[in-house]
């Protein structure tokens, strides 16, 4: 009979009872309205909110990288778990998808989770989102490991536990670290009263907000008139369409008007601060909800920049940070990575994109392929890999510094530091050398990524038959020394591609270490 007095007459699961919601500990807010998941986002600054900061997390590239050295990395796009993160994390669901899902999850309810499928080889298989309502993490005693209690009510409520290692779980703030806190909990209040203004908007043209008020009548009506009176005004007045229009009275009838009208309660006022409490909660600036009155003008690059760096990169950071803790295996932490690309959200417009990389041209730290791969353009072969290095820059301490009897004097113009020419044609030589074993081992890289490492032998063919007027020209040396060089170069590769890619990046990392050296020392003892 629990049922019955549950569901009273009148009451449906649309419209429940007080009772139904206080047992289901869905109590009103002070403003009446029951706020959840569902409620709040029917509140068009929440859906605004939760898909402004979702679709970025969701949109941007995520991929894996391998450490090759304290200081570089490397994409590592035959990693297993790749293309789980970049393209797909199941077999009906994009990695877009999944990230979208999942940070949904974490924007409302604090906490969003997929659970891990391992193959037999300990390697991620897929992901698959879980609703933060079906999951409920947990200890056995304070001391065992924590798992999550997952009940499904799309299934029968059928009740089952996953151990930490196989669930990837992203938490927002929280008070302990584990368990992020509810967005919808702690603001069903501001949330409720928003709600509770869209109900009296809507109420308001539902019954004509002109014409609240009290008719009166000098002498006394019957029933039957009252109720005729009562029924022909609303039909002619009631309603949207009706608002605005006059009102004739007759014998001597008077208009008293008991309610304020929506100017004096400001109305308006109050629903844009709704707009703005919301975008409190969800840390979202005002003018990506299309809310500019009380928007300071400002640049929009710099706006942009701003909601990447304050708003989403703590969101990012999450996403990044407990990727590498929930899906690499614990030998692979300290090789791998996982890491989001956000440099395309904080692209400045093309007149400073072009003068940064002017910049970093000129000085050396880009080149021509490092730009254009910014710009998702296609790389140079001949000469995209190249440095520039000013010729004016000396290191510092090379030049004494004036004397007091100096100043005021124009200062001498930088020297070089006094080596004898022997030295100073090994530097150069060397210098030679290290961009020709750069642009060659970066090439061959770039070529590993895109086919595989089994696949290298008609690229080499075409790519090092470039290549020959490139060594000749960076080391003054004879096409025919040069094609020797090259030669000797494919072949080696040939030999390391036959025993895979770890054969391959110990062959690179050998020639990015002595290869220069020894190929300046050979061009200067055999001549040119």
């Amino acid at each position: 009979m629990i049922l019955d007095w549950l569901f009273k007459a009148g009451c449906t699961m649309a419209e429940p009872s007080q009772s139904i919601l206080e047992a289901l500990g869905c109590t009103p807010t002070y403003a009446g309205k029951v706020v959840s998941q569902s409620t709040a986002l029917t509140i068009s600054a929440v859906y605004a909110s939760a898909r402004i900061l979702s679709e970025p997390v969701g949109g941007v590239p995520f991929k894996v990288f391998e450490r090759t050295s304290a200081v570089s990395r490397r994409p590592a796009p035959d990693h297993p778990l790749a293309p789980i993160l970049r393209w797909a994390s199941n077999a009906e669901q994009t990695a877009e998808q999944l990230r979208v899902c999942m940070m949904l999850n974490v924007l409302l309810t604090g906490n969003g989770y997929a659970e891990i499928y391992w193959d037999n080889a300990g390697r991620v298989r897929e992901l698959v989102p879980i609703p933060s309502a079906y999951v409920t993490p947990e200890r056995k005693t304070p001391t065992s490991p924590l798992q999550y209690r997952i009940v499904d009510s799309s299934f029968g409520s059928v009740a089952r536990t996953v151990p930490k290692h196989r669930m990837w779980h992203v938490a927002g703030l929280s008070y302990d670290g584990l368990i992020g806190l509810s967005v919808v909990r702690l603001a069903r209040q501001s949330f409720g009263v928003a709600l509770a203004a869209e109900h009296h908007a809507g109420a308001m043209l539902a019954s004509g907000a002109k014409l609240s008020g009290v008719l009166s009548h000098p002498g006394e009506l019957k029933p039957e008139i009252r109720e005729s009176l009562e029924t022909s005004i609303g039909e002619k007045y009631g309603g949207p369409e009706n608002a605005g229009k006059w009102l004739v009275l007759e014998e001597g009838m008077q208009f008293a008007k008991v309610q304020m009208s929506s100017d004096e309660l400001q109305f308006l006022e109050s629903r844009r601060f709704d707009i703005s409490e919301v975008a409190r909660w969800f840390n979202v600036p005002l003018h990506r909800l299309a809310e500019h009155i009380s928007q300071p003008r400002a640049n929009m690059e710099q706006q942009g920049i701003e909601f990447v760096v304050y708003s989403l990169s703590p969101w990012i950071v999450r996403f990044e940070q407990t990727a590498h803790r929930d899906l690499l295996r614990s030998e692979e932490r300290g090789r791998f990575f996982c890491e989001m690309n956000v440099a395309g959200l904080l692209r400045g417009d093309l007149a400073a994109r072009y003068k940064a990389y002017s910049v970093g041209r000129q000085w050396g730290w880009l080149s021509v392929n490092d730009i254009r791969a910014l710009e998702n353009m296609n790389p140079l072969d001949d000469g995209g890999d190249e440095y520039l290095r000013p010729l004016n820059m000396v290191p510092v301490g090379d030049d004494e510094p004036a004397g007091d009897g100096d100043r005021g004097k124009p200062s001498a113009p930088a020297r070089l530091p006094s080596v004898g020419p022997s030295a100073r044609e090994q530097a150069l030589v060397e210098d030679a050398a290290q961009r020709v074993v750069t642009r060659e081992t970066r090439a061959i890289r770039k070529a590993i990524e895109k086919q595989g490492a089994q696949d290298l032998g008609a690229w080499a063919d075409d790519w090092y038959q470039a290549h020959v007027a490139f060594v000749a020209r960076a080391l003054a040396v004879s096409e025919r020394a040069a094609t020797a060089h090259v030669e000797g170069q494919k072949h080696a590769l040939a030999a390391a591609a036959r025993g895979g890619a770890e054969q391959l990046e110990r062959l690179l990392l050998a020639w990015e270490t002595s290869l220069p050296a020894e190929l300046a020392t050979e061009v200067q003892s055999h001549g040119r």
